[in-house]
């Protein structure tokens, strides 16, 4: 149940910030997650990190995809060479979500180290 609450509170603190600030704001809002909220083990950090950033950046990519008809994300396709608009989708929010795994192991690690 803490592991559920811990996602659904970090992809919704990350939306709201990044919908306000740059799009790099998940990777401090994963360290001081796990900083501050204790996890028993690094590699559930990591995972929990890859979530919340991955389900964030993919709601807020197809929220703004379909404001702009799929106009931008077919173009940002094109330009990577890829064929399809979706595989864009996923390769990004797992480039994203991998940042804030490390993000998330940075908090931790540095919450341990203080102990």
């Amino acid at each position: 149940m803490k592991f559920l609450w811990l996602i659904v509170s970090g992809v919704l603190i990350c939306i709201v910030l990044q919908l306000l600030l740059p799009w790099f704001v998940f990777a401090g809002v994963t360290f001081f997650m796990f900083f501050f909220i204790p996890v028993n083990k690094l590699y559930k950090a990591f995972l929990s990190g890859v979530l919340i950033v991955s389900i964030a950046w993919i709601l807020l990519y197809m929220w703004f995809d379909i404001q702009n008809a799929g106009l931008l994300s077919t173009r940002m396709a094109e330009v990577f060479g890829l064929s399809n608009k979706n595989l864009f989708l996923l390769i990004s929010s797992l480039l994203m979500g991998i940042i804030g795994g490390f993000s998330a192991c940075a908090g931790y690690a540095l919450r341990w180290i203080r102990k």
